[in-house]
C-alpha cells in the first residue's frame, strides 16, 4: 500500500465535504450558548429573580384556596413571567448556535451525509472506532470538563462557605441573590474554561481531518488527470487557445496558399508565391483540436483546402513552421499546388487552355512580325540590286557558265539541312521557355518534371 505523505487537495476537500466530513468544534457552540445565557443573566438577573420571587408568593399565597384554583393561579403566573423572561433568550440561543455553526462549515448541504451507510451499523468498524484517537480524546475531554466543573465548584464554595451561615437570618431574598452570585461566578468560569477549550478542540479535528484525508502521489495524479486532463494535452490546449487569442493562427492560415488535410486530424498550410519564396513553405500545422480549428478558419477565409492523407502526414512528420518543403515531396506539392491553382482559375473564369492559348497568340505574332521585318530587308535588298543593275547593266550575263552543277546541288542540298537545323533549334527553344517552375512559374506544376499542355496549332517536331 502507497504511503500517504501528501496534503489533501481542494478537490479531496471538496468530496469530503459533501460527505459531511467537516472539521468543526461542538465544544465552540457550547461555549458560545454558556456566553450567551451568562450575558442576559448579567442583564436581566435582577428581573428573573423578581420573576421567582413573585412565583413564589403566589403560590403561597394560594394555599388556603381550592386545589384547582391554586394550581391554575401559579401556572398563569409563572407561564406570563416565563414567556415574558425566557422568550427572548430561548431566541438569542438558537440564533447563537446556528451562528457557531456556520461559522466553522458554512452554508452546507450533505444529504450523502445522511444517506443510511451499511460501515455505520458495521460492529467491526463500530469496534475500530471505540479504540481510535478520536474517541481517546472526546473521552480526555469529557473528563477534564467535569474536573475543571468540579475544581471551580469546590473553590465557590470554600470561598462563600462562611457566608452561608448567615443565609437563614437573612431571608428567602437574601438566599436567592446569594445562589446568583455562587451561579454567576461558576457559569464565568465554564465560559472562559470553553474558550480555551474550544480552540484547542478546533485545531485537533482540523489536525485529525487532515490527516484522515492525506494523499498518495499516485492519488494526487490519477485525480489530476481525472479532473484536468493528461497535462499534455492540457498544455496543447492552452497553445490552441493562446494562438487563437493572439491571432497567429488565424493569420497564418488565411493567408496560405493551401491547407493540406487528413481530413479532420491532420492540417498543414502551405505557401507558395512566384518569385517571393524560393519553394512553397510551411507556415502552419496542426493535429487533432488544432486541426479542426485550422479547417474551420480556412473554411470561413475560403482558403483551397486538398485532402491528400500520405502528403499531409509526411509535412507534419518532416517539417516544423517555417521550413520549406523536403525534395521528396516536391511532385506532389507541386500537384497539390496547381490543382489549387486550377481551382482559383476556374472560379475567376479563366481556364488553362486559354492562358496558354493567349501565350501562343503572343508567340505567332512575334513571330510574324520577325518575317515581315525580314521580307522588308529582302524586298530593300532587290530594289538596291535593280537600281545599280539598271544604271550598269552587265552587257554578258553569264559570262562564265558553271563547269559544274553537281557541286550547285551539294550546296544547296547543305543549305537546306542547315535550315532545318535552325528550325528544330527555334523549336526546342520554344519548348523549352513554355514549361514553367515552382521558382518563378505561373503555373507550379513544371516543377513536378511534367512536360506543359502541348499546342495543337504548331507542328510536331521531326
Amino acid at each position: 500500500m502507497t504511503e500517504k505523505t501528501e496534503q489533501p487537495t481542494p478537490k479531496k476537500i471538496r468530496d469530503a465535504r459533501e460527505e459531511g466530513q467537516i472539521a468543526k468544534s461542538v465544544e465552540i457552540a457550547t461555549g458560545i450558548q454558556l456566553a450567551v445565557l451568562l450575558g442576559y443573566f448579567w442583564v436581566r438577573g435582577e428581573d428573573i429573580v423578581d420573576a421567582f420571587q413573585n412565583i413564589i408568593e403566589v403560590a403561597i399565597a394560594s394555599t388556603g384556596e381550592p386545589l384547582r384554583v391554586a394550581m391554575w393561579r401559579v401556572a398563569t403566573v409563572s407561564g406570563t413571567l416565563m414567556l415574558h423572561l425566557l422568550a427572548p433568550v430561548a431566541i438569542v440561543l438558537v440564533l447563537a448556535t446556528v451562528g457557531a455553526v456556520m461559522s466553522q462549515i458554512g452554508p452546507l448541504f450533505a444529504p450523502k451525509f445522511i444517506k443510511p451507510k451499511g460501515e455505520r451499523i458495521n460492529p467491526l468498524t463500530n469496534a475500530k472506532q471505540l479504540f481510535s484517537l478520536r474517541s481517546l480524546f472526546e473521552f480526555g475531554k469529557s473528563l477534564l470538563k467535569v474536573s475543571i466543573l468540579s475544581i471551580a465548584f469546590y473553590l465557590l464554595i470554600k470561598r462563600y462557605l462562611y457566608s452561608f451561615q448567615f443565609l437563614p437570618l437573612c431571608g428567602a431574598e437574601c438566599g436567592l441573590r446569594v445562589t446568583g452570585v455562587l451561579i454567576g461566578w461558576l457559569w464565568g468560569i465554564l465560559v472562559l474554561f470553553y474558550v480555551v477549550f474550544a480552540i484547542a478542540d478546533l485545531a485537533f479535528q482540523k489536525r485529525s481531518l487532515t490527516k484522515q484525508l492525506m494523499m498518495s502521489r499516485d492519488e494526487i495524479q490519477k485525480e489530476f488527470k481525472n479532473t484536468e486532463g493528461d497535462p499534455h494535452i492540457k498544455h496543447k490546449r492552452k497553445e490552441i487557445h493562446r494562438d487563437i487569442q493572439s491571432g497567429s493562427m488565424a493569420a497564418n492560415v488565411k493567408r496560405s496558399t493551401a491547407v493540406v488535410r487528413n481530413p479532420t486530424h491532420v492540417a498543414v498550410c502551405l505557401y507558395f508565391v512566384a518569385g517571393e519564396t524560393p519553394l512553397p513553405q510551411v507556415i502552419e500545422k496542426g493535429v487533432d483540436a488544432r486541426a479542426l480549428q485550422m479547417i474551420a478558419i480556412a473554411e470561413e477565409a475560403g482558403v483551397p483546402m486538398v485532402e491528400q492523407v500520405y502528403v499531409a502526414r509526411r509535412l507534419h512528420a518532416r517539417t516544423e513552421v517555417g521550413d520549406y518543403i523536403p525534395a521528396e515531396l516536391f511532385e506532389p506539392v507541386a500537384e497539390i499546388l496547381s490543382l489549387v491553382n486550377e481551382m482559383r482559375q476556374a472560379e475567376e473564369g479563366i481556364g488553362d487552355d486559354d492562358v496558354d492559348d493567349e501565350l501562343n497568340d503572343d508567340s505567332d505574332d512575334d513571330l510574324d512580325v520577325g518575317e515581315d521585318t525580314e521580307g522588308d530587308s529582302d524586298a530593300d535588298t532587290h530594289s538596291d540590286t535593280d537600281t545599280h543593275g539598271d544604271a550598269d547593266p552587265d552587257p554578258d550575263p553569264d559570262p562564265d557558265p558553271d563547269p559544274d552543277p553537281d557541286n550547285d546541288t551539294d550546296n544547296d542540298t547543305d543549305n537546306d539541312t542547315d535550315n532545318d537545323n535552325d528550325n528544330d533549334n527555334d523549336n526546342d527553344n520554344d519548348n523549352d521557355s513554355s514549361t514553367p517552375g515552382l521558382d518563378g512559374g505561373v503555373h507550379p506544376r513544371g516543377a513536378s518534371g511534367r512536360n506543359p499542355r502541348p499546342d495543337p496549332r504548331r507542328p510536331a517536331d521531326g
